[in-house]
């Protein structure tokens, strides 16, 4: 659209001679490009990003909501181990676990061993499950997180023109 005029007639700017006349057809160009694109702004910009990202937001919510609410899943052996990362809330928690867990897998050892003495085949332990809340995890990652990324890069690009601004009236001086 407006940017990549935007962006040459600006390095067409910063590469001539302000003195020169043709220097100040170019920059004339420019600032009418730039007021143009600024003056549309309001109009074009937000309203079009709100709109887009509206239509992105029902999408996303029919695709969340084909989600199963919830899935549970085996723990993994990590969350149990202490970490050299880890805090000491973190570390204590883990060692209260491990202790539970050995604890609530006492019963299924013990059974494993009279299995052992009569020759059966020995059960593997059941890891403890956990839930995980998949429509939950999903609406956070893709409406909260993808939102502030969004937001963030539309800043940056506002910045940009607000760069330009100023260094327009910074030519105008």
């Amino acid at each position: 659209m407006f940017q990549s005029e935007i962006v040459s007639q600006h390095t067409l700017i910063e590469a001539h001679d302000l003195a020169n006349p043709d220097s100040l057809q170019i920059l004339a160009k420019y600032k009418k490009s730039l007021l143009k694109a600024t003056s549309q702004l309001p109009d074009l910009c937000f309203k079009v990003a709100d709109e887009e990202f509206k239509l992105f937001e029902k999408e996303a919510t029919a695709f969340i909501n084909a989600l199963p609410d919830k899935i549970s899943e085996a723990q993994n052996e990590l969350r149990f181990k202490k970490l050299p990362d880890d805090n000491a809330l973190v570390r204590t928690a883990k060692t209260f676990k491990t202790i539970g867990y050995g604890i609530s897998k006492y019963p299924e050892k013990l059974a494993n061993s009279f299995r052992r003495l009569r020759g059966k085949e020995i059960r593997s332990l059941r890891p403890w499950m956990h839930d995980i809340f998949l429509q939950d995890l999903a609406q956070y990652y893709l409406k909260e997180e993808l939102k502030s990324v969004y937001d963030e890069i539309i800043n940056i690009y506002y910045k940009a023109i607000a760069d330009s601004t100023i260094g327009l009236w910074s030519k105008d001086e």
